[in-house]
């Protein structure tokens, strides 16, 4: 297994670490190799996940935490500079052979180092069955990549606020329910962070030399780089999907539907008991075609008068049905 060490390029963005496992399948054809990421605070979707559903956009601003949008399916995680993540790219013919053919590796290093870890043989690390290590996979050019988290010192607050609606009480419940599934090792190492990072890096293959990137291939890395942080591939690509509201008002029952789809607003109804006083396919058509943005959506409320089209409904309303 060929083994980068990108210790001296420091800290990247997530986007370089992917941009490298593509460049790395598409230009080396390597058969196998593995390399570390360090990184800043960073919010990490899976491919699948529909951002807004899974991630508190406003404290992820608050903290400076950017966003991605990895190729792999999965959850939502967050990470920071207390912790660090890694990469395999292999050869193999199903999920579970990457597993058994990655995984075992890390927790051989951690039992050397007094940790008594272990593979929960699904795609988790754990040690006192507690989660410190979780993983995601996906295909490129008959080559499996798995990459994952690896829990030194993360902060537990800031995984739960990033990753949950803002509101204190399901924030400190989330606190203390993710606190007993999830583990931070530096407690139980007698070595520090990069300490740990170097020994994995001189440990997980059997090869003595260790490679490093060239100039030219990181010029070609943050070519590919490009494609990860565009807004249109991070904010625009959630799967379809549907937003779904329902209030009761004074003036009846009203229920809000809208299909979402690349971040746009594909179609939108209301259904419920109430009157009409105008046409209100007139009224919905103004909202097609617009980003899928709370703030946007409201300023299109405010610019039209709903009470045109239904009895006794006032642009309050809507805003107060849509909520957030």
């Amino acid at each position: 297994m060929k083994v980068y060490d990108l210790k001296e390029l420091g800290t990247n963005e997530i986007s370089f670490y992917l941009a490298l496992e593509k460049y790395l399948v598409k230009e080396k054809k390597l058969d196998d190799c593995f390399f570390l990421w360090e990184i800043d605070k960073s919010i990490i979707i899976g491919k699948n996940q529909v951002l807004k559903n899974e991630v508190n956009i406003d404290f992820t601003k608050e903290i400076g935490a950017k966003i991605y949008r990895r190729p792999s399916g999965g959850g939502g995680i967050y990470a920071d500079s207390g912790c660090f993540m890694y990469s395999f790219i292999v050869q193999a013919k199903t999920k579970d052979d990457a597993y058994n053919k990655t995984l075992p590796k890390l927790v051989k290093i951690l039992n050397d180092l007094g940790v008594d870890a272990s593979f929960s043989g699904r795609n988790d690390l754990l040690f006192r069955d507690k989660k410190f290590s979780g993983c995601a996979i996906y295909y490129l050019d008959n080559v499996i990549i798995l990459h994952g988290t690896f829990m030194y010192d993360t902060n537990i607050e800031n995984l739960v606020r990033a990753l949950t609606p803002n509101k204190e009480k399901l924030i400190s419940k989330g606190i203390e329910s993710v606190k007993s599934r999830v583990i931070n090792l530096k407690p139980y190492l007698k070595i520090d962070k990069n300490e740990l990072m170097d020994y994995i890096i001189h440990n997980i293959s059997d090869e003595n030399t260790l490679s490093k990137l060239e100039k030219e291939e990181i010029d070609d890395v943050l070519e590919i780089k490009k494609g990860f942080d565009d807004y249109n591939y991070i904010y625009l690509n959630d799967p379809k999907y549907t937003y779904f509201k329902k209030k009761r008002f004074n003036f009846g029952e009203i229920e809000l539907r809208i299909d979402v789809a690349r971040g746009k607003i594909k179609d939108i109804n209301f259904m419920g008991d109430f009157f009409l006083c105008g046409e209100l396919g007139e009224y919905l058509d103004k909202f097609k075609g617009a980003l899928f943005d709370i703030d946007k959506i409201k300023d299109i409320i405010n610019q039209n008068d709903v009470s045109k089209y239904i009895v006794d409904c006032k642009n309050s309303d809507i805003i107060d049905l849509l909520g957030e």
